[in-house]
Formats: structure tokens, sequence, C-alpha cells
């Protein structure tokens, strides 16, 4: 906004998407083990954790995996309205009910579906 003999301004509200929140909640409830730092935050504080779904085995794919959903997220440009309804955001590909955007990480994917 701009008024004569004013400087102009700015309001912006930047929301947090759901993408986000399933990724991390995902991640505490598995729980997978990710280095803490640069754009990966630490583990939620969540009081009763769920029972964990995925096999042991998969911990190596669902950490690698995890970590490249989280960064793809971070990294994802911001969604401006309106919405171009054909080159969706990229955080929709990382979005129920298919999670598409985990195609490359097929015990992750198939687990995050699951839940």
């Amino acid at each position: 906004m701009q008024l004569a003999g004013w400087m102009p301004w700015r309001i912006s509200i930047d929301h947090w998407s759901h993408p986000h929140d399933i990724a991390l909640w995902f991640r505490a409830a598995e729980r997978i083990q990710v280095e803490v730092e640069g754009v990966v935050p630490g583990p939620l504080d969540i009081e009763t954790l769920p029972d964990r779904r995925t096999d042991p085995s998969d911990a190596a794919e669902l950490a690698e995996g995890w970590l490249d959903w989280w960064r793809s997220l971070v990294t994802a440009p911001t969604m401006t309205l309106p919405l171009d309804r054909e080159n969706p955001p990229v955080v929709w590909s990382f979005s129920p009910p298919d999670f598409s955007g985990l195609h490359g990480f097929p015990a992750l994917r198939q687990a995050v579906a699951g839940r």
C-alpha cells in the first residue's frame, strides 16, 4: 500500500503447509533418525507416539528418502494465488493420497501412504 507522503508498505502472511506437518509427524512416528542440521529441524516434542509400522531393515532408505522429501519441501517455491492448476505447486506431489513425489523411495512412499 502506498499513500501520498508516506513510505510504501506491504503485509503478507506465509502459511505453513500441511505437507511439512505430515513429513515431520511421520519422521517422529516412524522414529526415523536423521542428522539435525541446516534446514533439518530437531525432533518433534510429541508426548505419546503411535506404534512404529515400518520394518527396521528399511531404516537407511527411510532416512535417505525422508531427507530428500524434507529438502524438496523447504526449497520448493512458495505458492502464490491464484494457483496454476496446469502447473501445481511442488508440495502437492508430497501430499495425500498418493505422495507421488516419493516415487524414488518405494518403502517410504508405501509407509507414508499407509499412515
